[in-house]
């Protein structure tokens, strides 16, 4: 979790961008899915209440980073921490 402190990652026209650098490329549309969360979290010792995630929630899949939809916030997985995504303008 530490790893994230101080960084940004960027959902980037076809890319995802950590720090500056190109991490992944990603889909040019999201797979979207009405998805449990138990089993997003399976595995990962941890609730999906501690997740911020309801019972079932939608999934924004762009193949090496998904976000789940929670209402107008979208929740994200990295190394095994759940983070809220913000949008920012340069």
């Amino acid at each position: 979790m530490k790893a994230l402190i101080g960084s940004s990652i960027v959902l980037a026209a076809g890319k995802v961008v950590e720090s500056g650098e190109e991490v992944c490329p990603v889909h040019a549309a999201p797979v979207i899915a009405l998805v449990d969360s138990r089993d997003e979290v399976e595995g990962e010792g941890i609730t999906p209440e501690a997740a911020g995630l309801p019972a079932r929630v939608e999934k924004l899949d762009y193949g090496c980073i998904a976000f789940y939809r929670v209402g107008d916030r979208l929740i994200f997985n990295d190394r095994g921490a759940y983070y809220e995504a913000a949008r920012i303008t340069p």
